[in-house]
């Protein structure tokens, strides 16, 4: 059986995205297989960590599957407002009785699993987003705006309290899915100065302290990751000399062996496998894998980055053909977050912005990260699959119409 026959005997959908989605996963196998030496050495079982990550792996895969295969498009929608409630339940779980670590409380405990609600809440936010966006159809009344702003907001709150880069990453997609859809941003800040965005603050104000009063918690601990952000940008901002003063710490370890491994890695890499840095980099399974990658191949890493553009061109192209908004929309903020926070991670890799946990997308160690990655693969596919199937009327309209002109010219030109 040749690939083509295999793509269109058992993969719908675009072939560019299955390449990418492929590709991505045989890259996260080999380097988290790499990266990962540190919890191979805790470990009782060596071979362990790269073996749950795989197992993750092979679940998403099987999801992406059935979802490009078995789910009808016309509920994406119902998918996405349904997850975006159980998103928020579960950010509300995850605050009274989730797990802490590095003082950060993001994992709610599942079945011997730490799940991750946000990474839930931002797909299924995007999905709600692109729903009522559609609906709209380019008309954006303050009431319309007000709601979609409430949209935004909650989960938005909910996430900041712990994660701050997750929750500015989710408002800035939702807002350039806003953008898209043909809203000014005079328009935008028109509402804001208004009573109705007075509305949503208020809104939020009160499922906060609804929180607090429940869990018994002061005021003063809705942000107690405040210090931790103000010292990330702090240490980001502040020259440090490159003499022989300069000392690695607990405060510029990772993005000091960061560099180190991509100064490393130069031109052809150091080779799979071979990487000096996994040892010392703190997170280099999850959080810098990219600096790992880089190290390893080289200008090949580059590659990485080429995946999430190409499946991002693609959407672009297959949002052209297709001609339904909601669909168009979903297509948009999907492929956005996945190259926004790809974006994210590598530049905090490479050191050009504060340090942030942000994973890369597929690639990265972390359970709930690889399931919603392939979830979001298995939606935007299952969206290319109806746009296949059912080509945009409006163009084939069209040169059905332009033919047909045709014919009539050259049958005026015969009887001549």
């Amino acid at each position: 059986m040749s690939v083509t026959d295999f793509y269109k005997d058992f993969l719908k959908g675009d072939k560019v995205i299955w390449t990418c989605f492929f590709l991505l996963i045989a890259i996260s196998i080999v380097e988290m297989y790499s990266a990962s030496s540190t919890l191979a050495f805790r470990a009782k079982n060596f071979n362990a960590p790269i073996t749950r990550h795989v197992m993750f792996l092979l679940v998403g895969f099987v999801v992406a599957y059935f979802t490009h295969r078995s789910l009808p498009y016309k509920y994406i929608p119902l998918l996405g407002l349904f997850l975006y409630v159980v998103s928020i339940a579960l950010l509300i779980f995850v605050l009274m009785i989730g797990e802490s670590t590095n003082d950060a409380t993001r994992w709610l405990p599942i079945f011997g699993f730490k799940f991750q609600p946000s990474e839930l809440a931002k797909l299924s936010t995007i999905i709600s987003c692109a729903l009522f966006i559609g609906r709209c159809k380019g008309v954006f009344t303050p009431k319309r705006i007000w709601i979609f702003l409430g949209m935004v907001m909650i989960p938005t709150f909910l996430i900041l309290l712990d994660n701050l880069s997750t929750a500015a990453m989710l408002f800035v997609i939702c807002l350039i899915m806003l953008f898209c859809a043909g809203i000014s941003l005079r328009e935008l800040w028109t509402f804001i100065s208004s009573r109705g965005f007075v509305g949503v603050v208020c809104a939020v104000f009160v499922i906060g302290l609804t929180y607090f009063l429940y869990t018994g918690k002061e005021i003063g601990d809705v942000f107690h990751r405040a210090e931790t952000w103000q010292n990330r940008f702090v240490r980001f901002y502040t020259e440090v000399p490159l003499d022989s003063s300069f000392e690695v710490t607990d405060y510029n370890r990772q993005s000091t062996h960061a560099k180190i491994a991509i100064s490393n890695g130069r031109y052809s890499g150091l080779g799979i496998g071979d990487s000096e840095q996994r040892d010392f980099l703190p997170h280099a399974f999850d959080d810098f894998i990219f600096a790992i990658i880089v190290e390893e191949t080289g200008l090949f890493s580059l590659l990485v980055i080429a995946l999430y553009l190409g499946v991002f061109s693609r959407c672009l192209y297959l949002i052209y053909r297709c001609d339904e908004p909601i669909l168009c929309y979903t297509l948009l903020g999907i492929s956005l977050m996945l190259l926004i926070q790809a974006y994210f991670h590598v530049a905090v890799s490479l050191g050009c912005v504060p340090v942030t946990g942000q994973p890369l997308p597929i690639i990265s160690r972390g359970g709930t990260s690889c399931l919603v990655g392939c979830l979001s693969f298995g939606l935007l596919l299952c969206i290319s699959r109806y746009i296949y199937e059912n080509p945009k009327e409006s163009s084939s309209n069209g040169r059905q119409r332009v033919d047909k002109s045709k014919r009539e010219d050259k049958e005026v030109q015969i009887e001549e």
